[in-house]
């Protein structure tokens, strides 16, 4: 028989906190599961962590042969789930309480029309502290409801961490991303007529300030970040005239922070891609604004 549930653990190095997702898992009162921790690692580290839990056959450990990379890895970790019932936790977020687990699936059990549920969730360091309680307001849990491509405009879902759904048919995390890899993913899972569950308390702890995050690299890359967006916004293009007012706000904000090299970089990065027109307009309007300025500003030089 299968489990009720398939908690997907994709790893990558870092064997302590492997071990205390894992544990946090063993801990709860909701027993029904499978953990399928996937391995992305080079070396041997965390195979000696599973290896403490070597006799509950509900762990299940898998070794890529080569390095797959995010979201690749998730994608091998759900492939291997047996349970119609997806769990995401990462290697190094944990439950909160020992409750957490029964509560989702709970949440999502009671309701036969409910295919997603997410939760508040504690953002803390790399050693546990807390730094903010991430919860969207009532106001953005209503917009979600009326209008899910709100959210490639701000991620109040959270962490794939903070979620659970039944996985549909042919699902995967989208591999061209990593940015905005978990919103295509919300978008895909939710569609136009969205069926979910709010849980308002903080039901796993998410690490948000480690160094090791791919978030991180992300922060540092304009370019790569913008480009993203643009995908997302070219997949998830809003029809309604309300949606697509925002949209138009947020592209404008996302490019007008480039500069002229990172627009020509822009351009170039996409310029296979399917664009939408706003993409186009957008890009070609602050590119010349941004080439004005330069000449502008080299003309002021000249006559000082």
């Amino acid at each position: 028989m299968n489990p009720a549930v398939s908690v997907c653990i994709p790893a990558y190095r870092q064997p302590v906190f492997l071990a205390r997702a894992i544990e946090s898992v063993f801990a709860q009162d909701f027993q029904d599961f499978e953990i399928i921790v996937t391995d992305d690692s080079e070396t041997d580290e965390l195979l000696e962590v599973v290896s403490r839990w070597k006799d509950d056959k509900r762990l299940i450990y898998h070794r890529n042969e080569s390095r797959l990379g995010s979201p690749s890895n998730w994608n091998a970790a759900m492939d291997l789930a047996c349970a119609d019932l997806i769990k995401f936790l990462h290697h190094d977020d944990w439950f909160s309480c020992s409750t957490s687990l029964g509560r989702f699936v709970d949440a999502i059990n009671s309701r036969p029309d409910v295919d997603f549920v997410f939760s508040a969730a504690n953002a803390c360091e790399d050693d546990g502290a807390l730094i903010f309680v991430h919860c969207p307001s009532p106001a953005q849990i209503a917009l979600l409801e009326r209008s899910p491509l709100a959210l490639q405009f701000g991620n109040f879902i959270g962490a794939p961490s903070a979620t659970l759904f039944r996985k549909p048919g042919g699902f995967k995390f989208d591999t061209r991303l990593r940015w905005v890899v978990d919103i295509d993913a919300y978008l895909r899972l939710l569609g136009s007529c969205p069926r979910f569950e709010f849980i308002g308390e903080a039901l796993v702890c998410v690490s948000s300030n480690g160094a090791h995050q791919i978030t991180r690299s992300f922060e540092m890359d304009t370019v790569s970040r913008v480009a993203e967006h643009l995908y997302l916004y070219s997949e998830h293009t809003p029809e309604r005239p309300g949606e697509r007012i925002d949209g138009l706000v947020f592209l404008s904000r996302v490019l007008s922070g480039c500069s002229t090299l990172e627009l020509k970089a822009l351009s170039k990065n996409r310029q296979r891609e399917k664009r939408t027109l706003e993409e186009k307009l957008f890009v070609f309007v602050f590119s010349l604004k941004s080439r004005l300025s330069t000449i502008i500003g080299a003309v002021r030089r000249t006559l000082m």
